[in-house]
């Protein structure tokens, strides 16, 4: 029986009501042998026994579909999470960045390697570039009331299309030129778009805000821990908030209008998503973490065991 599960729609996270409670998934694989497990809150049940070429934690779903990286970074797809299929087209390679997708309803958007722009219809269309000119490379992207917005760390700039990556028109850029960004990530919500990013690339940590289609935007230095080379791991919708992660286990919050600081993540974050009532994080020893309160406070849990010498992560709500 499918479940009702949080999914990445527009660059956002929209989490329909699920009575029956979370059911989490978890694989231990960036490459190897890899098993998949499913998580009901007291138990784990292995779905997937060493899944040959490895199943990566960069799986994102859409309706009833998975999409997955393999060791090769090729995009396959699944209704079942054991029969893959490979899509595709001829930008299917090296590079997909699958952990940054955000669709319309219609189409995926997909950053993959040299920063361009990769589409495909969904669920399973061929995998194609829209536009090879230079307004569509790509390190981050977000679909808001309808247009599509990609982002990049090239002078900041920000293009929007509203023919889903055919034609572009140039935005404000989402911060003041000066010293390169690193580690981008953009989401969106019903109220506008935050990009978030490492400023420097050495740090501090910064996100902008747009509420116009990206003419203008405010950009605010999150509540978080000074670290040496942060980095953004995740942005994501929870709730009426957005989400702010980074690899070294710092959290915070944003509500529309303020930061609030999130508790650390022990071991910092290698993998980090929104349930329907809690997010869980894991970090790079494989060890699970869940809040219930908006990443005020973190607590651990017996996660799926990793093998083959890799990790554990968690991606989604399961069959």
């Amino acid at each position: 029986m499918m479940k009702l599960s949080p999914i990445r729609y527009g660059g956002a996270v929209v989490v329909p009501p699920d009575p029956t409670g979370n059911v989490w998934l978890m694989t231990d694989g960036l490459g190897f042998g890899s098993d998949v497990g499913e998580y009901n809150g007291t138990n784990w049940t292995e779905l997937v026994n060493d899944r040959p070429g490895g199943i990566r934690g960069t799986m994102t779903r859409i309706g009833s579909y998975y999409y997955n990286g393999f060791s090769s970074s090729l995009v396959y797809y699944s209704t079942d999470l054991e029969s893959w299929t490979l899509l595709g087209g001829t930008v299917n390679d090296a590079n997909i960045q699958l952990h940054r997708l955000a669709n319309d309803g219609t189409y995926a958007y997909v950053p993959r390697g040299y920063n361009v722009l990769a589409r495909f219809t969904l669920p399973t269309g061929s995998m194609t570039t829209p536009s090879a000119s230079s307004e569509s490379y790509a390190n981050a992207v977000a679909v808001w009331d309808g247009n599509l917005y990609v982002l990049s760390v090239i002078d900041n700039r920000v293009y929007e299309s509203s023919d889903a990556g055919v034609n572009y028109t140039a935005k404000t850029e989402f911060r003041t030129l000066g010293t390169a960004v690193s580690t981008l990530y953009a989401t969106s919500n019903a109220d506008g778009i935050m990009v978030a990013f490492a400023d420097n690339p050495s740090g501090p940590i910064k996100a902008s805000w747009s509420t116009d289609g990206a003419d203008s935007w405010t950009t605010s230095t999150p509540p978080i821990t000074a670290d040496t080379n942060p980095n953004v791991i995740d942005l994501f919708n929870h709730g009426n908030l957005i989400v702010l992660a980074t690899l070294e286990g710092r959290t915070a919050t944003w509500d529309g209008t303020s930061w609030t600081a999130g508790a650390s993540v022990t071991g910092g974050i290698a993998s980090i998503e929104p349930g329907y009532n809690k997010i869980i994080a894991i970090n790079a020893a494989g060890d699970a973490y869940q809040s219930t309160d908006n990443c005020a406070s973190w607590q651990a849990f017996t996660g799926a065991t990793a093998s083959d010498n890799a990790s554990v992560y968690w991606i989604g709500d399961p069959l």
